[in-house]
Formats: C-alpha cells, structure tokens, sequence
C-alpha cells in the first residue's frame, strides 16, 4: 500500500484535492472531439485536505513523519545498547586532531584557518563533554 496520500493525523486514505494552488504544464487533446486533457506541473505540490479529520497536508507528509518517528527510534535504541559511548569517543578523538590542525594553521601563520578549526574543535569537545554527562549509566 502506498503512503503518499495518506493523511499524516489521523492516517485515513480519504482526501480531497485542494485545486486552488494546482499549477499546469500543458493542455493535450482533440479539441474536434472535445477531448482535452491537463497536466499537473511535477514541481507543483498538490494541497490534501483530510475527509475524516480535515488536517491539510501535502502529499508524502505521512511517510516523511513515518521516517521521523523511525530514525527517533534508531537514535533511542542506539542509546540504549551503549553505542552512544562510541559516538562520545569519536568527538573526542575528531576534536583533538582537529585541535592538532589549528596548532599548525596557528604555526604557518595562517590565523584565521587556526580560529576556525579551534572553534570546530572547542564544539566537538562540547559534544563530547555532554554527551559524556548525559550518557544513561548501565546497572
């Protein structure tokens, strides 16, 4: 089952199609025939208006929460397991050799490329420094 149309609120399938912001490309058709046909511009995003809760959304806004809530999980799960610990040695380790870097833009002479990767570098230790205090203790 597709989730581009489904309704981010109540995920109901029933919508209406709001036409006031549809914008076309073209007209095709046999006007002899009376047959003529619109079509809708890929860059125009079409306006849903829910039957069951009339929440207006665009199209595809359920799957981009569903991948929202999914990546919350990851990150809660990968907490949980310990691996935040990893990601704490990591800013540590990224923040000391960019630290070693603004020591020698310091060295060459080069002061504004030293400021800059000390700044990076005071940030990551922050990073670090937090998420060091705030990493949950195993029992």
């Amino acid at each position: 089952m597709t989730t581009e149309h489904l309704c981010p609120k109540c995920a109901s399938n029933e919508y209406i199609i709001d036409e006031s912001n549809i914008e076309f490309s073209a007209l095709t058709g046999d006007l002899s025939q009376g047959i003529l046909t619109a079509e809708i511009s890929e860059d125009s995003d079409l306006t849903l208006i829910c039957s069951s809760c009339s929440y207006q959304y665009k199209n595809g806004d359920y799957q981009r929460k569903q991948d929202k809530v999914m990546a919350a999980r990851l990150a809660l799960m990968a907490t949980q397991n310990g691996n935040q610990l990893k990601a704490v040695a990591i800013y540590a380790l990224l923040s000391v050799l960019i630290a070693v870097f603004a020591y020698k833009f310091f060295v060459a002479d080069r002061t504004t490329f030293g400021y800059i990767f000390s700044a990076v570098a005071l940030v990551l230790s922050g990073i670090a420094i937090t998420g060091l205090i705030f990493t949950p203790k195993r029992k």
